[in-house]
Order: C-alpha cells, then sequence, then structure tokens
C-alpha cells in the first residue's frame, strides 16, 4: 500500500501512467539531499523521462534551474520550468556551465541523468568534467549537501555502494559524488507530492509529463519504442496502452 497513491485528476490515464518512476526518482532524489527553494539546480539531460519531470518537480518548489539538452528541446525545457538552458550541441558545453557558474554562483545541486556505463555516456564526460572543477560548480563548506552530484547509473562498483547505503544507510561515495538508487516501497509521499504539483490549480504552472509517443500494446509498437530508445533521443516518455479507448 505505501507504493500506492490517487491519479491526478488533471493528468490523462496515459500521463499519469509516465509518472510514478521518473516522478518517484525525481521527488526522492532532491528531498534526500535536502533541496530547498531558492537552490540552484543543474540538471543534465533536461528533456528525458527523468529530466523534464525533474526540471519541473524542482521548479515548482522553488528552486533555479539551469538545464542542459539540445536546442531543439529547450522551448519545451523552459516550459517545463527552467530558468535557462545550455545547448549541449552549440559550443563547448563546460564552457557555458563554467560561465554559468562565474556569473550566479555554483550550484546547490546536479542532477546527472545521462551519466551510465554505456561507452556514449563515458564519452560525454560530463560527471569527470564538472567535478575536476567542483570548486566553482558546486556548493561547499556548511550547510551543503555532501554528495550533491547526483546520479542514476553507473558502473557495477557503484551500484554495489547505493546498494549499501539504501540498505545500511552506510554511504561510501567520494565527497560530493552519489550515485542515487530509487525507493520503490517507500514510494507514496513522492507519488502524493507529484499528484500535489499536478493537481496544481490554473493558471499557476502544474507538473505535467510530456508524452514522446502513446500507442495501443503490439508487438509493433514495443519494437518501434525500443528501437526509440536505443536511440537516446527520446524527449519524454514513450506510452503503451494495454487497454484500448481508455476515459480520461
Amino acid at each position: 500500500i505505501n507504493q500506492m497513491a490517487l491519479k491526478p485528476k488533471n493528468l490523462t490515464h496515459a500521463q499519469a501512467a509516465a509518472l510514478p518512476l521518473v516522478g518517484t526518482t525525481a521527488c526522492q532524489a532532491f528531498k534526500e539531499h535536502g533541496l530547498k527553494a531558492g537552490h540552484r539546480v543543474l540538471i543534465i539531460g533536461a528533456s528525458g523521462g527523468v529530466g523534464h519531470i525533474a526540471v519541473q518537480v524542482a521548479s515548482l518548489q522553488g528552486a533555479h534551474v539551469v538545464a542542459v539538452c539540445s536546442g531543439s528541446n529547450s522551448e519545451h525545457v523552459l516550459q517545463c520550468g527552467a530558468k535557462f538552458v545550455l545547448d549541449y550541441r552549440d559550443g563547448d558545453i563546460f564552457e557555458k556551465i563554467s560561465e554559468e557558474c562565474n556569473a550566479h554562483g555554483a550550484f546547490d545541486i546536479i542532477l546527472d541523468c545521462v551519466n551510465s556505463a554505456d561507452s556514449r555516456d563515458k564519452e560525454a564526460s560530463y560527471r569527470s568534467r564538472i567535478m575536476a572543477m567542483k570548486e566553482i560548480t558546486l556548493t561547499r563548506g556548511k550547510g551543503s549537501d555532501s554528495h550533491n552530484y547526483i546520479v542514476l547509473g553507473g558502473l557495477t562498483k557503484e551500484w554495489l555502494q547505493a546498494g549499501l547505503l539504501r540498505f545500511t544507510g552506510l554511504n561510501c561515495f567520494a565527497r560530493s559524488f552519489e550515485l542515487f538508487w530509487i525507493k520503490m516501497p517507500k514510494a507514496r509521499p513522492a507519488l502524493e507530492l507529484l499528484a500535489e504539483l499536478a493537481d496544481r490549480a490554473a493558471p499557476g504552472p502544474s507538473l505535467v509529463p510530456k508524452l514522446n509517443s502513446a500507442d495501443d500494446f503490439s508487438e509493433e509498437a514495443v519494437r518501434a519504442a525500443f528501437e526509440s530508445l536505443r536511440g537516446r533521443r527520446t524527449a519524454g516518455k514513450i506510452v503503451l496502452s494495454i487497454i484500448k479507448d481508455i476515459e480520461n
């Protein structure tokens, strides 16, 4: 029962189905790392499944969000609540991040939705490059979170460290870094927060998952969905409907 919550009234069934995993990931990661109104947050991979929800969750709770994504997705990410978007395809993204920090200060939290053991993600090298200049990119000292560069994927060794942290509370990650492991058995508070953010009254902003595609369940649709995910250019979430023509 601690993994259940009522469907947000403002969302369709397809939108609501797209929300629990990515939304719980964002909510729990931000809560465990002390997100507060006024915090500066950098989200890498801001147009993806977790990323675009994380932008909304952080901004709706009063954070100042700077997002990294491609220019083609920048308009949507700005609509999600990001104050500024850095296009990784236009120039040196690390120089842009450095300039942003020099102009406006370090980030209280960096959520890296790109980092993983995949060779393509290693090539992007966000983690190593940003951590190399953590003196200007990450807040430090009293009142700062001591593991505020958060990734959602990594090496086997790091998953073992994340498991140790999850089940014993012992954090063996190096300072300023952590691989976050979602806690589905305790997801209800996050699901209720997501519903609250989604059901906020107009005309103010509310949380709305972006659907990259929504198709009826079939072998062809499943194959197409996995092909899209393998292409690593999916903006938002892919939804397959088991029951056809379900009403909102």
